[in-house]
């Protein structure tokens, strides 16, 4: 059975082959495509940190749930720190960055005749599943220092004084 991330690739590239030349269904299809990649990254980093959990554990849905756009977003900006050091984190994380951004785009212009082209819309789809397939391919200390920078707030050390 697929999973829910291959399931949001199909909807996404389903919706757009059914209805190519609609805009909404464009739209649709990279805001689907984004999320693909972030349950990609939530199931990874719920499965790094907890391992064989069940997924309908409380544990494993408090960390599944834990991660935010906000937040993913900010962490993949940042060039300083472990994701910067790996090439293959780095490349996930502006991955992410670029598909969030069409994201929002697609979720929150006004409408606007044509905002992505058809030929926009597949390459959209084609990053995210790469992106998918990249975050598979991470070794397991990899999907670990993505775990903890995407969780958990770094915190300075002005505040224990």
């Amino acid at each position: 059975m697929p999973s829910l991330v291959e399931r949001l690739l199909q909807v996404a590239a389903i919706s757009l082959s059914q209805r190519p030349t609609s805009s909404a269904a464009r739209r649709r299809a990279i805001s689907t495509a984004y999320y693909a990649v972030f349950h990609a990254i939530a199931k990874t980093c719920a499965d790094e940190l907890l391992g064989g959990a069940r997924h309908d554990s409380t544990e494993y849905v408090r960390i599944y749930r834990a991660l935010e756009h906000n937040t993913l977003r900010k962490v993949f900006e940042g060039k300083k720190g472990l994701l910067g050091q790996s090439a293959a984190l780095r490349a996930i994380g502006e991955a992410t960055n670029q598909l969030q951004g069409a994201r929002m785009k697609a979720d929150y212009m006004p409408p606007i005749r044509n905002l992505f082209s058809r030929v926009d819309t597949t390459e959209w789809i084609e990053l995210a599943r790469d992106t998918v397939r990249s975050l598979h391919r991470l070794q397991s200390d990899e999907r670990r220092v993505l775990a903890v920078h995407l969780l958990f707030r770094e915190r300075g050390a002005n505040e224990f004084r």
